[in-house]
């Protein structure tokens, strides 16, 4: 049993780093597109307003994306604790404590990066 609680907790965990990382690589990606957008913009080969206009859409997207990794990291966060024993020990409590802890500086790290890039590129 103990075994089985381990690797389910390993197998939880390794699924939200890869969230997190698939995360932050579709917002680097997202960023990048920004930053071509405002060099065409310096370069003159598209206008201001198409400009604002792909650049709101990247804004957007970065939005959905901190939207969908927050949701997919609370159900994770609670599958994992659903199966937890009912055993209300210390230990037990410690461990959702620290995993609750782990998942909210996940969480708030996705939501400054999205809140960094709407207030660089409000349009």
């Amino acid at each position: 049993m103990a075994q089985e609680f381990q690797d389910i907790i390993k197998e939880n965990l390794d699924k939200i780093r890869t969230l997190h990382l698939q995360t932050f690589e579709n917002l680097t990606r997202n960023q990048g597109k920004i930053e071509i957008i405002i060099k065409e913009v310096l370069e003159h080969s598209i206008d201001e307003r198409e400009a604002i206009e792909k650049i709101t859409e990247a804004v957007d997207y970065a939005e959905k994306l901190q939207k969908s990794f927050s949701k997919d990291m609370r159900q994770n966060l609670e599958n994992l604790i659903n199966n937890f024993p009912d055993v209300q020990g210390e230990d037990i409590q410690d461990i959702r404590a620290e995993l609750e802890k782990i998942y909210q500086e996940m969480e708030q790290g996705v939501l400054d990066f999205v809140e960094t890039v709407k207030e660089l590129y409000k349009v």
